[in-house]
């Protein structure tokens, strides 16, 4: 586990694990989850998705094509200027590894901040205002962005919680609801309805300007990572 030192705004969160032995095994875990009490320790409300091919893990999928080669030639080139500690010859040991793993399908898709925000990347409206796409997001705060959502979808429903209520947003009404749990709500998630298709994000990212709206390369963005499904 090495910590961010450099670039203090790290936000994004990935558990990569990859033996070499005879041929190459992975469980690599991406979401929402520290790794704290509270992420991986079940303290949180979570949102995560593993995937590995080792056969202990009969219920988790193989990785995709497009999160691979993202980790690869995106992730951890960053991992390896950021992180204080850590030699690059180890990072380029983990990227050669990964190589070797055979991605398979093309869902989940994974989006990332270093060039183009993710709100940009999620809406790709070119600024036109879509009145029959629904949005519903879920996030532990909420802030300016929720303007930008606004105006973009004509009925945006919002869950925004702590470990004692959710509120649920929708057209400015606002209806709190006890949680039938005592934890806290950590997990990010956006649906998105395109005429008759949903897509659903979820990763580490808030729904904050700094998660969203900037990018990591250009105005100081938190380097954050969604992952994206059809359903």
């Amino acid at each position: 586990i090495y910590p961010y030192q450099k670039h203090k705004k790290t936000h994004a969160k990935a558990l990569i694990s990859i033996s070499d032995y005879n041929e190459p095994h992975y469980f690599i875990a991406l979401g929402s989850a520290n790794i704290t009490q509270g992420g991986f320790g079940g303290g949180n409300l979570e949102f995560i998705e593993a995937f590995s091919n080792f056969k202990i893990f009969k219920g988790l999928s193989p990785i995709s094509k497009a999160i691979k080669e993202y980790l690869i030639e995106t992730f951890l080139p960053v991992i390896a200027d950021e992180v204080n500690g850590l030699p690059k010859r180890q990072i380029e040991k983990i990227a050669a590894s990964l190589k070797k793993v055979k991605g398979k399908g093309d869902w989940p898709q994974i989006m990332g901040n270093q060039n183009n925000s993710l709100i940009a990347q999620m809406l790709n409206t070119n600024g036109q205002k879509i009145s029959n796409d629904e949005l519903h997001i879920l996030s532990p705060y909420h802030g300016t962005t929720r303007n930008i959502f606004n105006d973009h979808f004509s009925k945006p429903r919002w869950i925004i919680g702590n470990k004692e209520s959710i509120l649920q947003v929708s057209n400015d009404k606002y209806d709190f609801h006890r949680l039938n749990d005592d934890r806290a709500l950590h997990a990010k998630a956006y649906l998105i309805k395109r005429q008759v298709t949903y897509l659903l994000y979820y990763g580490s990212a808030n729904c904050s300007e700094n998660a969203l709206c900037k990018t990591v390369d250009k105005n100081g963005g938190q380097l954050e990572i969604l992952l994206s499904r059809k359903i």
